[in-house]
């Protein structure tokens, strides 16, 4: 059976507060973090005469001391244990905060994406808006020719017949009509048209002679 020879370096104080302040000050986490702790802990180490040691070496000893249960018949810990558990609560609360940001990451974007609604998109046939009457400025100016065409049939004696005066009436009412907003129904003009017409004629036959 071989037999060992040498012994592991010793840990002093002066080491321990060295390896206790730096992992205070990364926070390692996964194999890199320990090697950045390796790093600076040698400079540092040399620059002392303190004996140098790898990352995993460090690592070992921070866990024995983090993990220290409390002296029998002690309730009070040591300095250094008390350090590591402070120092270990510090790692796992930046591990939390990291996770959060990560979280948020991944459901911001999908926050503050727009719904699509290609439904609500503008056909080509309703380009035209409606007015008053509910129809378009285009069979509004139709009608509005075609009741001027009968008025000037009315008016071919020079004066203005009780159908001109309403036909007049009338037309003012639909070049109006074509600049307001709000929506009525489209049967409207019809309805006024066929109403005048009935007075028109009722008006005409008391007119003429018995």
């Amino acid at each position: 059976m071989a037999k060992k020879t040498g012994r592991g370096k010793s840990w002093c104080p002066v080491s321990v507060d060295l390896l206790l302040e730096i992992t205070q000050d990364i926070l390692p986490l996964g194999k890199n973090g320990w090697e950045t702790v390796e790093g600076r802990f040698n400079r540092l180490a040399e620059s002392k005469q303190l004996p140098v040691r790898d990352g995993d070496a460090l690592k070992r000893k921070f866990l024995l001391l983090k993990k220290h249960p409390k002296p029998t018949g002690n309730p009070d810990l040591p300095d250094e244990v008390l350090r590591a558990k402070r120092v270990q609560k510090e790692i796992d609360q930046s591990v939390s905060v990291l996770s959060l940001g990560d979280e948020e990451d991944g459901i911001t974007p999908k926050m503050m994406t727009s719904p699509q609604h290609p439904h609500l998109s503008p056909r080509a046939d309703d380009s035209e808006e409606l007015g008053r009457t509910g129809m378009p400025p285009s069979e509004l100016e139709a009608l509005s020719a075609k009741v001027k065409r009968a008025r000037q049939d009315d008016t071919s004696c020079g004066l203005l017949s009780y159908t001109a005066k309403k036909h007049r009436s009338i037309d003012k009412y639909i070049e109006g009509a074509s600049e307001a907003d709000s929506k009525a129904s489209p049967d409207m003009v019809t309805l006024i048209l066929y109403l005048d017409e009935r007075a028109a004629k009722r008006e005409e036959s008391r007119m003429e002679p018995v």
